[in-house]
């Protein structure tokens, strides 16, 4: 089951930033990490907050992939949550994965 979409604001910190989806009643985080988003972005941002603008642009194919990480079961559990961990090898795939073949 894909998860949904919430609009809840992401939060900031330890060189990530998190967001919210849910899998029925149950939430999942989607931790995405400074170096992606930084990679994403040009110019490139000098604070933390700087990653935001990126996020914000990115964040439907950000919620697609960890979606799909999410039916492969590609998550870690926790005693009360799951969360989705999007890396730049889950970028690139996605990338690739849209560019169309000749």
């Amino acid at each position: 089951m894909p998860l949904a979409s919430l609009s809840h604001a992401p939060s900031s910190g330890f060189g990530e930033i998190s967001f919210r989806m849910q899998d029925g009643e149950k939430p999942v985080r989607v931790d995405v990490r400074d170096e992606l988003l930084k990679s994403m972005q040009s110019p490139r941002p000098s604070s933390p907050e700087g990653y935001l603008p990126a996020f914000d642009k990115y964040r439907d194919q950000l919620e697609r992939i960890a979606s799909a990480k999410y039916d492969l079961g590609d998550y870690a559990t926790y005693a009360n949550s799951c969360v989705v961990a999007i890396t730049g090898a889950d970028w690139e795939r996605h990338r690739r994965a849209k560019v169309p073949r000749s």
